[in-house]
Formats: structure tokens, sequence, C-alpha cells
């Protein structure tokens, strides 16, 4: 038989490769024994149709440490440094009235998170004027470390009660590509699966500030990966400092700067992200 119009191509590149190196050489291997040809291409995602759920994503700063004046403070400080959106850790000894004191959450998306046993948070909630606040209890959040092997991703989104909302926490890597792919094969499998969700995109800092500006560049591909892929939420751990305003500010400049939230999944139709995607999706759902 001749060759496929893939293996033509293999051909011609391996021979304009150095020394003999062939295309299989350059494949590269994420986790999970995932391997992905440089050179993808059409053919490869001909039966491949995926679609994501259209949602904005929000920006929030986390704010998680001191009493609810503290609280109030950081939060009203976060807004006025860039932050569209607010994640407070509430505890029973705090006061959610003063918290909110000159918030206007109408404008802004909101989350409590709390125990599983803060019953006083949902009474309140209930009883005030508050609009776009929602709580969020430990119990329903499904927490996703860096390199967590996909197998027990797909334990965990099969065990989601499709009767509830349920928040899937993200912790983002350095790997792009990989990132991407992986928050819309989640997304993708939600949807598949009629899963009421919210993915909520957290980060890490592995770099050392030794190397100057490397944290602030982390920060960025991280946050890049997570617009990319479709998170609904992306949190910041917001300490009031200028780090802290640098961070959140990374969002609103890849937004104005290049219009990132313009289309919603840009990488949609990418060979190899497509690719990517669906090798993600294969593992996950067959663990």
């Amino acid at each position: 038989m001749g060759k496929t119009i893939k293996e033509n191509w293999n051909s011609i590149i391996s021979k304009k490769l150095k020394e003999g190196t062939k295309i299989k050489d350059l494949a590269h291997r994420y986790q999970d024994d995932i391997v992905i040809e440089p050179n993808v291409m059409s053919i490869d995602i001909v039966n491949v149709k995926q679609i994501l759920s259209q949602k904005e994503c929000v920006s929030m700063a986390a704010i998680t440490q001191g009493n609810d004046i503290q609280k109030n403070k950081s939060a009203l400080l976060a807004l006025s440094q860039g932050a569209n959106g607010l994640s407070i850790a509430i505890n029973q000894a705090d006061d959610l009235d003063i918290i909110f004191k000159n918030i206007l959450t109408e404008y802004i998306d909101v989350v409590l998170t709390v125990d599983n046993n803060n019953n006083e948070a949902q009474k309140w909630l209930k009883n005030c004027q508050l609009t776009n606040v929602r709580i969020v209890s430990n119990s329903e959040i499904i927490t996703i470390v860096q390199d967590m092997p996909l197998s027990i991703i797909g334990h965990n989104i099969a065990a989601i009660d499709n009767k509830k909302h349920v928040v899937i926490e993200v912790y983002i890597g350095k790997n792009i590509l990989f990132e991407i792919a992986k928050l819309r094969a989640i997304r993708i499998i939600c949807d598949k699966g009629g899963y009421s969700i919210t993915v909520v995109a957290k980060y890490l800092i592995d770099g050392h500030n030794e190397l100057g500006d490397y944290n602030l560049i982390e920060k960025t591909y991280k946050v890049y990966s997570a617009i990319i892929g479709g998170a609904d939420v992306i949190v910041t751990d917001y300490k009031g400092d200028e780090e802290s305003r640098l961070a959140l500010n990374i969002y609103n400049v890849l937004d104005l700067e290049s219009g990132i939230k313009t289309v919603f999944d840009p990488t949609a139709g990418a060979y190899y992200i497509e690719k990517l995607t669906t090798e993600i999706i294969n593992k996950i759902e067959n663990y």
C-alpha cells in the first residue's frame, strides 16, 4: 500500500533533520505515558468534535487570614487593586455584616468558603439582601493537584453526584500545552456527563527570587493556561502586598493587551491541542 499523507510528510521532515533524527525522536512525552508527535495534522483529529460550554472567567482574590475587620479591609483593597471577584474563607467567629461592609456585591462575584458545619453562614446569606454571593463547603470541592495521575482525576469525576453543584479546584502546572488540554478535557467530560461544576484554577510558584522576575513570569503563563483552558475562576492568594497586586493584574493586562476573553475556547481546532485533549480524555475516562 502507498504511504499515507502523514507518512509522506514524516519522511520529508526526517530527511531535513540532522544526523538521521526521526519525527518520533521529537515526540513530546507527557505524564501518564501520553506521547504526541510534533507534526499533528488534521487527519489525526478527523473524528474529534469537542465543544466547551461557554462561561466567562473571573479573577478572584483569595482572602483567608485575619478577623472579620481585617478581611473586610483586605477585600476592599483587593478590589481597588484589580480583582473582579472575591473568595473569602470564613469561620464561626466572623461577623459577615462586617466583612461585607461597603462591598458592592452586585458588581462582582463572591464565594464564601466554609467548613461543613457552618450553618450560621447559610442562615445569614438567606436573610441578607446581597446578590452574587454563594457559599461553598469543603465537601463540595474536588481538588486536583499538580501532576495528579489522570486515573485519579477520572475516579474523582466519576464520583460526582450530578444532582449537586461541585467545585473542581485545579492547580496549574508549568507545561502550558498540557494544562490547557487538561482543563479542556475536564470541562468536556463534565459537560458530557451533565455535571454542574465550577472549574477553579489555582497556582503555586516553584521559581526562586534570585531569578529576578521569574516568579511573575511563571504566574503569567499559569494564568494564561487557565484562561485559555476554559477555567471559570482564577484564584490569586491575596496578602495585600505589592506581589499580590501584580499577580491580580496579570489577568487584567492579558485581557487588555490581547483581548484574551474575546474568543471563547481559542485553541478549539488547533490540531496539537485537540489531539492532546483527546488523549487526556481517553486516559481519564478509561481509568
